[in-house]
C-alpha cells in the first residue's frame, strides 16, 4: 500500500531596470514579490490492512531564484534607486494514518519532507556627475513551515514502524551595490532579512503496537548565507 502526495514549485524571476537622466533626477524603483501558500496531504483514514508494506509520504519541493539588476544615473541631479526582492512562504505538509488496523504487517512508514531552496541576487550601480547618488536595496524572506507526520487511533501488529518529519532550508542571499559620484554625496544601503518559523511534529498517539522496531524522528536543517556588499564613493 503506497500513498504519496507531492508539491513541486520552481520559479525563476529576473528583473532588469534602469533610469538615466542628463539633467534632473534619475529614479529607478523595482520590486519582485512572490507569495506561496501550499497545503499538501497524504493519509489513510479508517479501514484495515493485512500482510502489507504500507507507505504514506508527503513531499514539498520549492525552488526559487530571484535576480534584480539595476542601473541609475544622472549627469546633473539626484540619482535614486530602490530594489527589493520579497518572498513569503506559508507551507502546510501533513502525512498520517488514523483509525486503521494493521495485521501481519511487513512495514509501516509515515513521512513528511519539506525542502526549500532559495537564491536571491541584487546587483545595482548608481553613477552621478553632480548631485546625490543614493542606493537602497533589500531582500526579505518570511517563511512559515508546518510539517506533521503521525499515526493516531490505530493498531499495528508485525514488522517495523517509522514516523518522520523533516524540514530542509537552503537560503543564499546576495546584495551588491556601488554608488559613485563626481560631486555630492554617495550612499549605498543594503538590507538582508530572513524570518523562519518552523513547526515540526512526528508522533504516535493512542496506538497499540506489537512490532519488531519503532522509530520516530523530527529533523530541522537550515543553511542560510547572507552576503552584503555596499560601496559609496564620492570625488567631492
Amino acid at each position: 500500500v503506497k500513498v504519496t502526495a507531492k508539491n513541486t514549485v520552481t520559479t525563476t524571476d529576473v528583473l532588469a531596470a534602469g533610469a538615466v537622466a542628463g539633467t534632473g533626477a534619475g529614479v529607478s524603483l523595482a520590486p519582485i514579490v512572490n507569495v506561496f501558500t501550499n497545503s499538501t496531504n497524504a493519509y489513510i483514514q479508517g479501514g484495515s490492512v493485512d500482510n502489507a508494506q504500507t507507505t504514506v509520504d508527503a513531499q514539498s519541493d520549492i525552488n526559487v531564484i530571484s535576480a534584480i539588476l539595476g542601473v541609475s544615473g544622472s549627469g546633473v541631479g539626484a540619482s535614486v534607486s530602490g530594489f527589493a526582492g520579497v518572498n513569503v512562504f506559508d507551507n502546510e505538509l501533513n502525512s498520517y494514518i488514523s483509525d486503521v488496523s494493521f495485521t501481519n504487517a511487513q512495514s509501516t512508514s509515515v513521512s513528511s519532507t519539506a525542502n526549500l531552496n532559495l537564491d536571491g541576487i541584487i546587483g545595482v550601480i548608481g553613477i552621478n556627475g553632480v548631485g546625490a547618488s543614493v542606493l537602497v536595496n533589500g531582500i526579505v524572506n518570511v517563511i512559515k513551515n508546518n510539517v506533521n507526520a503521525y499515526i493516531a487511533d490505530s493498531s499495528i501488529s508485525g514488522g517495523s514502524v517509522s514516523v518522520s518529519a523533516i524540514q530542509n532550508s537552503d537560503i543564499d542571499n546576495t546584495t551588491a551595490s556601488i554608488a559613485a559620484n563626481g560631486v555630492g554625496a554617495a550612499v549605498s544601503a543594503n538590507t538582508l532579512v530572513s524570518v523562519l518559523t518552523n513547526n515540526l511534529n512526528a508522533n504516535i498517539t493512542k496506538t497499540s503496537t506489537d512490532v519488531d522496531s519503532l522509530t520516530v524522528n523530527a529533523n530541522n536543517k537550515q543553511d542560510i548565507s547572507n552576503n552584503n556588499i555596499g560601496i559609496g564613493a564620492s570625488g567631492t
